[in-house]
Order: structure tokens, then sequence, then C-alpha cells
């Protein structure tokens, strides 16, 4: 990945990443602390390198659906397909159950199906909205020349 996409992957992927970490039963440093060695026991448990894994494959779906309709000059062009979207009605989205499968994490022990929550991944801006009634917040800009 190197090109102008980047940043706003890279925005949309560790937004959704840093969820899934609150969310499911992922082991920093299962020697630290007494929640990461309950967790680590868990038959669900994500350990780091597979979590690494599935950030790294995350940012490379995105990345690879995002290209084809990439477009500074008219950013609304394509935008219905750069909507990462999960809900109670709608709990698997193509882009994360193709992350963890590149991962082999079970889409499941993400712990995000039964949450709400939107990003918008648009050329210089990338939005999230956690719950339908929440404001939406700008999680990445930068300034286009």
């Amino acid at each position: 990945m190197s090109d102008e996409l980047c940043d706003e992957v890279k925005a949309a992927t560790e937004w959704i990443v840093a969820l899934v970490k609150i969310r499911s039963d992922y082991v920093h440093n299962p020697a630290t602390s007494a929640r990461d060695r309950r967790q680590a026991a868990s038959p669900f448990a994500i350990s780091e390198e597979r979590m690494r894994l599935f950030e790294w494959a995350l940012a490379q779906t995105l990345y690879d659906s995002f290209k084809p309709g990439w477009s500074t000059d008219n950013p609304a062009d394509h935008q219905a397909y750069r909507t990462i979207h999960v809900s109670p009605q709608f709990p698997v989205n193509q882009f994360i159950k193709r992350a963890a499968d590149k991962a082999r994490i079970p889409y499941n022990w993400l712990g995000i199906s039964d949450m709400t929550f939107t990003v918008w991944t648009d050329p210089c801006r990338v939005t999230a909205r956690y719950n339908d009634h929440d404001a939406m917040n700008i999680i990445f800009t930068k300034s286009s020349f």
C-alpha cells in the first residue's frame, strides 16, 4: 500500500481494531494482569500475534476493496462501497469477515456482532458512529492541496 488512500485505510483499520480489542477476549500479555490471565485461559482468546495478523488483513482488505472506486476529485463517488456497518440486524460485515478469515479468527470471537457502528472512509476524511443515535465523530482528516 503506497498511495493517497493509505492514511484513510490506516485510520479506519485502527478504529475497528481498537473496538475489537475492547470487545473480544484479546490477550495483550497474559503474564501482566489477572484479567489477561483469565482471558488467555478462555477458549475464545485472541493472541497478540493473531490480532496483529487481523489488523494487517483488515488494512489489506480495505485497501484492495476501496482502491478501484477511490477518487479525490469526486469523494462521493462509490461512497456506499466504502461504508463499514455492523448492527444486530446486519451482524457480519464482509470486509471484517474477510480479514478475520485471513487471520484464522472466527468472526464471532471478535465480539462485535451485537454492536452497532458505522465507519465511512472517504478521501481525506474517515468518520465513525458508534450506535445509531450517537453523533458522528471524525476520526481522521487531512488537508488536500
